[in-house]
């Protein structure tokens, strides 16, 4: 609030993804009125929260547009019907965004663990070939520390030193593995380990549990 006090207005913005605890997630829209803290501050905050809703289809076609050359209607075409087909990919921009390169390989993508495979197979593709096996396994094993911790505690997080423990296992630098697992996992202001949406984390968590991963079925 100290920050803001010379400005007349001021926006903030943030992804429900990257809020600590699900019990701080904000559940009313609105105003809120702050009132002043002390005698000497006559000045009242008023704070509107909005949420964007998911995408349109205008918002789709602009995005569907400037990632395909505009010679290739039969990609944009290919696209434009998944979506359709499955709606609630219309929340997740980066997944619409990777569909344009991956309908253009494989037309047969039909269901929306395929998008996800594909789309962690592409970014698992700035490791070296010889170590994609192991940071797929240390992403799944990752999804299941992070479930983990928002099943018991409500954070979709875990510490800086949990990766480094599973990272240790597996030889690769616990640094080198988030730069290159972008955007998959990111580090919040806080240090904290998050995966860049709810969707992929969840993926990979079901992932571990088709491979029996007992883990999984300690939660």
């Amino acid at each position: 609030m100290d920050m803001t006090r010379k400005f007349k207005r001021v926006v903030f913005t943030c992804r429900t993804g990257f809020i600590p605890k699900l019990k701080h997630l904000p559940t009313k829209r609105g105003y809120e009125i702050i009132e002043p803290e002390s005698i000497s501050d006559n000045r009242i905050y008023r704070l509107k929260r909005l949420y964007l809703s998911p995408m349109t289809r205008m918002d789709i076609r602009k995005l569907v547009h400037s990632r395909v050359p505009f010679w290739k209607f039969g990609v944009k075409k290919k696209v434009f019907a998944l979506v359709s087909a499955r709606p609630e990919l219309k929340a997740v921009p980066m997944t619409v965004g990777f569909l344009a390169r991956l309908m253009e390989r494989d037309s047969s993508v039909r269901i929306r663990t395929d998008i996800y495979g594909q789309f962690i197979s592409g970014q698992l593709s700035s490791f070296a070939r010889p170590t994609r096996p192991t940071a797929r396994k240390l992403l799944g094993a990752a999804a299941r520390k992070v479930y983990r911790n928002w099943i018991r505690n409500g954070e979709e997080s875990i510490q800086e030193t949990d990766l480094k423990d599973l990272c240790a296992k597996t030889g690769i630098s616990e640094t080198a593995f988030i730069e290159q697992a972008e955007p998959l996992l990111t580090r919040s202001g806080d240090g904290r380990i998050q995966f860049s949406h709810r969707s992929v984390m969840e993926y990979l968590f079901g992932r571990q549990l088709i491979r029996l991963d007992k883990a999984c079925y300690e939660i």
